[in-house]
């Protein structure tokens, strides 16, 4: 005997089809030849089939909100509270532009007059992180850190070669927002 069910369309078609295949299974007693034993019943005979990863990625970042580029400066130099808010802003604009987000997700974190050494002297330098869920990388990095140092030398003084930059690509279940996290 051959049974036939209609192909998956939806989630609740798949539940239908579950929910059908049981109900067979337990008219033939449960222990039917197309059925599965009677202690899984209950589950899914038919496992949703998983996408492959690059595909599961790509879809778990068109439906999540385009999120949070961080960017945190770090410098030994001096800089006044006016221009501490200046360069925040500032550094916020070049960030999104340089990753490809929206400025509204951006975070900028500025802390300056911190006692630093770079190469056995305290002259001016600067450690940068540059944190974002994916659109960093690679040949981008490239791109970002000579936008990133030029920015630095610029409005703090500091040269490209006593700049450092981590960039930090994170799951997305290992940032957090919002009493929750991305992933």
């Amino acid at each position: 005997e051959l049974l036939v069910v209609p192909a998956l369309v939806t989630d609740q078609d798949q539940t239908e089809r579950r929910k059908a295949l049981v109900r067979v299974a337990s008219e033939r007693g449960g222990r039917g030849s197309h059925s599965p034993p009677s202690s899984t019943a209950s589950a899914a005979p038919f496992p949703r089939r998983r996408l492959p990863r690059a595909k599961r990625e790509r879809e778990r970042e068109r439906r999540a909100p385009t999120a949070m580029p961080t960017f945190k400066i770090t410098t030994n130099a001096s800089i006044d509270r006016v221009a501490r808010s200046d360069v925040v802003r500032e550094a916020s604009a070049l960030i999104s532009t340089l990753i490809g987000k929206p400025e509204s997700y951006v975070m900028v974190s500025l802390q300056s007059d911190v006692t630093m050494c770079f190469g056995g002297t305290e002259d001016p330098c600067a450690y940068c992180e540059v944190v974002s869920l994916g659109a960093i990388g690679g040949d981008k990095n490239k791109a970002i850190s000579a936008g990133v140092c030029t920015f630095i030398q610029q409005k703090l003084g500091v040269s490209p070669s006593r700049t450092y930059i981590l960039f930090v690509d994170p799951q997305r279940s290992d940032f957090g927002f919002n009493n929750s996290t991305f992933g």
